[in-house]
């Protein structure tokens, strides 16, 4: 994350060699679907009383970033299970539901989301 090596070096001393080009792409795309995850644990998004505020939309943002990064890298529609957990969270304040904001989001990342698995 500091760019002071390559993930594909990082990856080849993981596995104790070089791996081909095709090997290392979706492993890189986990990687940093790992980080995005991490992120969208920010302790301040889910410290206030509502859910309509910019801290819990920003770590949906990066959980919707995580799951498209994951399609990415293999193939897996996390979506549809994303959704339906968070349908029931909801903003007392603006009625605004935690599955639309996500979606919102996914739709910023351009990945197109089939939320038929």
């Amino acid at each position: 994350m500091l760019g002071q090596r390559s993930a594909a070096d990082l990856i080849a001393e993981m596995a104790g060699h070089q791996l081909p080009a095709e090997a290392i792409q979706p492993l890189d795309l986990y990687l940093q679907a790992q980080y995005e995850r991490q992120r969208m644990y920010t302790s301040c998004g889910w410290f206030f009383e509502d859910f309509d505020r910019i801290e819990p939309r920003n770590n949906l943002a990066y959980a919707a970033q995580a799951v498209r990064l994951v399609q990415l890298a293999s193939g897996e529609n996390l979506a549809p299970e994303m959704v339906k957990k968070l349908e029931p969270v909801l903003s007392l304040r603006s009625g605004l539901r935690g599955s639309q904001v996500f979606l919102d989001h996914l739709k910023i990342f351009k990945q197109p989301v089939n939320l038929k698995t």
